[in-house]
């Protein structure tokens, strides 16, 4: 895959080695923002096993991880602002990029807390 090979362009299945083969959230990240309208989320911490015992600490992990990413964006916001008083292009690119991270946090905290409640309930 190369972008200054005309002769091929890559399909889904090899793209889809790509990310499987690198795990580069930028790739992702990438596909998101070319996309559009779409966040992802990596979940594989919680679905590798799940201790009801721990639950409470995970879900106020995933809290703090999501209040992280929106002071990011509030923050980025906030310095592109103060610098003129607008957004270009490249400064919302950054901010869509906290939007999705920040939005990607909130999927987690959701499913952290409905495997909390699982565990309660079990």
């Amino acid at each position: 895959m190369s972008p200054t090979q005309p002769t091929h362009s890559p399909n889904p299945d090899e793209i889809e080695e790509v990310i499987a083969a690198t795990r580069d959230p930028r790739i992702v990240d990438s596909i998101m923002e070319a996309y559009g309208d779409a966040a992802w989320v990596d979940l594989r911490e919680l679905l590798q096993g799940f201790d009801h015992d721990k639950a409470l600490p995970g879900v106020l992990k995933a809290v703090g991880e999501t209040l992280q990413r929106q002071s990011a964006l509030t923050d980025s916001v906030a310095r592109h602002l103060a610098d003129d008083g607008r957004i270009d292009r490249e400064e919302l690119a950054e901010c869509k990029l906290h939007l999705r991270r920040t939005q990607g946090a909130l999927l987690a905290l959701e499913r952290m807390l409905e495997r909390a409640v699982e565990g309660f309930h079990g």
